[in-house]
């Protein structure tokens, strides 16, 4: 807005303002509220159209199951919200980063700093903190610093011991990016993945196991057709997969023919099934990647483990982690994303309160008012921690109950969504989901599944 400012900001990013980000999140409504009401737009972000998932088993040329809303339950006056929280419209994670910049670019009060090495943080003797860069270069001095930097933050150990660190949950994602399927993929798979998400499931090489496919769009522009295109492993060590690829020492998206060269040809040994050969589609679109990243996931440990690592004498320090820097969760919880922007928002609000509280006084007395804001951030920083405990027991459920069937359980045994939704055993909300999930199918199969009508059907 135009009222003036009550802070002096610095952002600092550690990328260059035109690299790729790839590709966002489904966002919930308090993560929309937070977007718009840092000025970005949610038609800005989202891609329309692309809140429809169809999941198929290779050897099938049905979709098991479709979530999407079907157009005669909107018909009757029923809403999405009713039925569930999840299959959100895709995003695209520039636009989101991007608009948030956008919306201070023209603040005077705001600096962003690009191209920024962040190594850690120190106290100063007047009671604030200096923020680090490269070989402990100071980046300036601040009263308080708000870390958003992810899951392997530089900066958390200024808070926190090592206790508190993100450990390997066991998968690793290969995430291709394709930037027009419809340029280089085959018809029918562009036609199953649509404006939203497409899962394969199929044998492993050896027949003994599953494999998850996922292709994603997530372009907020309708021209802009790319998509991610990943395969889930489940794996030891997080370094396991760029060993055996051979891609050591490679980190982020890399569009290197030497680096793609390598994971196609893996990809390509991993998809090497009869199955997979037969349904060949699945496995040529992987050849068509422009780029790649392998993503190790990685998950913080729960509240109480994290508030038992602190470090001692750091209760008013004037730092406060949000988002995957305080409590990171994997891409399964659909939360990560949208508990990053309800953080930022709260603690907008909580310093624009205790801004409030001080009635232009800040530099009569700077001691009390240092003290009262550590005591603002680390009351955000326990609700921040608290609120993503919600799905974290539900996370290494999940993921603990797809590791041990996708390694142990043939393809012909797998079932898929019914693994994932009663693999802890029957309770209302697995029952609740279910219903949901089968209704959506059955009504969509009514519909062709959400796919458009042929030319020759509408003339």
């Amino acid at each position: 807005n135009n009222s003036p400012s009550r802070f002096d900001i610095s952002v600092f990013e550690r990328g260059k303002a035109s690299r790729d980000q790839g590709s966002g999140w489904d966002l919930s409504t308090p993560a929309k509220n937070a977007l718009e009401r840092a000025g970005v737009p949610i038609s800005y972000v989202e891609r329309k159209g692309s809140d429809t998932v169809r999941v198929y088993r290779v050897d099938k040329d049905r979709p098991s199951w479709c979530l999407r809303m079907p157009t005669i339950l909107t018909r009757l006056g029923i809403k999405k919200d009713h039925l569930t929280e999840q299959i959100n419209p895709e995003t695209e994670r520039n636009k989101i980063i991007g608009g948030l910049l956008n919306a201070v670019s023209d603040k005077p009060n705001v600096q962003v700093h690009h191209n920024a090495k962040i190594t850690g943080a120190r106290r100063t003797t007047q009671g604030g903190v200096e923020l680090l860069g490269d070989e402990g270069a100071s980046l300036g001095k601040f009263d308080l610093l708000v870390d958003a930097s992810g899951t392997r933050s530089a900066l958390r150990h200024a808070r926190f011991s090592a206790e508190a660190d993100a450990f390997y949950t066991g998968t690793t994602y290969i995430q291709g990016v394709v930037y027009s399927p419809e340029t280089t993929w085959d018809p029918e798979m562009v036609k199953r993945l649509g404006q939203g998400t497409l899962s394969i499931a199929g044998p492993t090489k050896d027949g003994l196991g599953v494999l998850d496919i996922w292709a994603q769009r997530y372009g907020a522009k309708f021209e802009d057709k790319m998509c991610i295109y990943s395969l889930n492993k489940i794996t030891e060590k997080p370094e396991d997969i760029f060993e055996e690829i051979g891609l050591e020492g490679v980190h982020g998206i890399t569009s290197t023919k030497g680096h793609l060269d390598k994971v196609k040809k893996y990809l390509a040994n991993e998809l090497s099934h009869e199955l997979w050969q037969k349904q060949s589609m699945y496995r040529d679109a992987f050849d068509k990647i422009d780029a790649v990243r392998i993503l190790p996931i990685f998950m913080h440990p729960f509240a109480e483990e994290t508030r038992k690592a602190a470090l001692p004498g750091t209760e008013d320090i004037p730092l406060i982690g949000i988002g995957d820097a305080l409590h990171a969760l994997p891409p399964w919880s659909g939360t990560s994303g949208n508990f990053a922007l309800m953080d930022a928002s709260d603690l907008a609000t909580g310093l624009l309160t205790f801004s409030d509280s001080l009635n232009g006084e800040e530099d009569q007395d700077a001691g009390p008012a240092r003290k009262a804001l550590a005591g603002v951030v680390r009351d955000l920083e326990s609700q921040f921690l608290d609120r993503a405990d919600g799905p974290r027991q539900r996370c290494i459920d999940y993921n603990a109950i797809q590791s041990e069937k996708t390694l142990a359980t043939k393809f012909e045994d797998y079932e898929g969504v019914m693994s994932a939704l009663f693999g802890k055993g029957v309770t209302w909300n697995a029952v609740k989901m279910y219903a949901v999930f089968k209704l959506m199918t059955w009504l969509s199969a009514w519909e062709n599944y959400g796919f458009p009508a042929s030319k020759a059907a509408t003339a």
